[in-house]
């Protein structure tokens, strides 16, 4: 009787575990229901955000990952670093020459976030070059497209398989970077778990704005406006400095730190302007100085030259003429 219970109960439950496991079925197409979706350079809020995703974009979807993140090709405008050297580049072709080279996962938010690092390619490997940057140090890198097996993550909450929409639902583009490449099953190993996330485990992730830390942003470049305004000898940026760093430190917005910074870089450009106007100043004044010392100099050596004539003394004798002897 047991025996033929569980098998009962085998064919009932049958249908629930298929229908379950077909997200499974990796890697699938997906669509965002949400606005602001933060693409991110790992599995976690701590990991830096690398983009940002609309409603209605698209993702191919690789595997989920425990705390309801979802692994997904890297979405369009994605890129990632390597370093310059042990890469041979014939125009937007890099062919790594190096045993091996680290592939780190880039930002639209700030490219100075360059810490993850995605994978390792080898020598003979070859990449799509799309710019240049450097690192932290000064080290000449490579802008690259995400290379094959590179994936970025995504809050699987704001997620749905195309399969699962409204017959009535419109269709978008996909805005992967996998291209025209078909979609199909694929050897990576996924978790025991994958598949079974919870719905307390979704984790739903977007970026509302922060409209005070903008409007400080706003004030603080008016302020800027009005001292760049002035003339130059006048301009002072320390307290203007003191207060843009603030704000940044103050602020967690994806991207935020990056607006600080081009105004602190200008602040640079200003401070550099400045100097070098001084230093012209100080140049024609010198200049000046010479070209006087210059021309007193010229007047000193022509009246050496040229002595002018001394006109004799025609003052009236004292003596009175003698008479002329005569013969006798």
């Amino acid at each position: 009787m047991r025996l033929v219970f569980a098998a009962l109960s085998a064919l009932l439950l049958a249908p629930a575990a298929h229908a379950f496991n077909n997200a499974t079925d990796f890697p699938y197409e997906a669509t965002v229901g949400s606005d602001n979706v933060i693409v991110r350079s790992g599995p976690g809020g701590r990991y830096y955000p690398t983009g940002r995703l609309s409603s209605g974009d698209r993702v191919i979807v690789h595997r989920h990952d425990p705390g309801g993140w979802f692994m997904v090709s890297p979405p369009q405008g994605s890129f990632s670093w390597i370093p310059a050297e042990g890469v041979q580049v014939a125009g937007t072709t890099g062919t790594i020459t190096a045993t091996s080279v680290a592939v780190r996962v880039g930002s639209r938010f700030d490219e100075t976030d360059q810490d993850v690092v995605s994978r390792q390619l080898s020598k003979d490997e070859t990449v799509e070059v799309i710019g240049r940057g450097q690192d932290k140090t000064g080290k000449p890198l490579l802008k690259i497209a995400p290379p094959r097996l590179e994936y970025r993550w995504v809050s699987g909450g704001v997620l749905t398989p195309v399969s699962r929409q409204k017959p009535n639902q419109p269709i978008t583009k996909s805005r992967s970077t996998t291209g025209n490449r078909q979609v199909r099953r694929t050897t990576t190993q996924t978790p025991r778990n994958a598949g079974k996330t919870s719905g307390s485990e979704i984790t739903y992730e977007s970026t509302p704005i922060n409209k005070p830390a903008y409007q400080a942003l706003e004030d603080l470049d008016k302020t800027f406006g009005q001292i760049a305004g002035g003339p130059p000898a006048g301009w002072s940026f320390k307290k203007l400095e003191t207060d843009y760093r603030q704000l940044m430190e103050s602020t967690r917005i994806p991207g935020f730190r990056t607006l600080i910074r081009r105004r602190l870089a200008a602040i640079n450009r200003y401070r550099q302007r400045q100097l070098t106007l001084k230093e012209i100043q100080a140049l024609a004044e010198s200049t000046d100085r010479r070209d006087a010392a210059i021309r007193q100099a010229g007047l000193q050596v022509t009246r050496k030259a040229n002595p002018q004539p001394t006109i004799p003394n025609r003052s009236k004798s004292t003596t009175q003429p003698q008479p002329t002897p005569q013969p006798t």
